[in-house]
């Protein structure tokens, strides 16, 4: 072992294949933009839901909160997911807690591999 000191052991692994291959929700819950939360008192509108494996068509308007679920990727307007259990829904619009990290419940494009 002593004459291991200072030695490389391993090489670093690279892959011309993204794991995951987009941005996706680790738990059901609503996309949003991080920065949104102050601008409108934690509250967003509701732009509809994107299920596991269809990626979101629509336009993005601000201050706009999306329905995601396991699996399900986010648009990449929205950098943080918060879990549905955290929310409150009113109709269209959706109430977020204040203690909210950046990037929360997001697994980022390429992260594993």
């Amino acid at each position: 072992m002593v004459n291991a000191q200072g030695k490389i052991l391993s090489n670093d692994i690279t892959s011309n294949i993204n794991v995951p291959q987009y941005n996706n929700s680790a738990v059901d819950g609503y996309a949003i933009k991080f920065a949104d939360l102050k601008k409108s008192n934690n509250l967003l509108g509701l732009i509809g839901k994107n299920p596991p494996g269809k990626i979101f068509q629509k336009s993005i308007p601000p201050l706009s909160t999306l329905q995601v679920f396991t699996g399900s990727p986010v648009p990449l307007y929205f950098d943080t997911v918060v879990m549905y259990e955290d929310c409150k829904i009113n109709e269209l619009k959706i109430s977020f807690p204040k203690n909210i990290n950046l990037g929360q419940n997001l697994r980022k494009k390429g992260e594993d591999i």
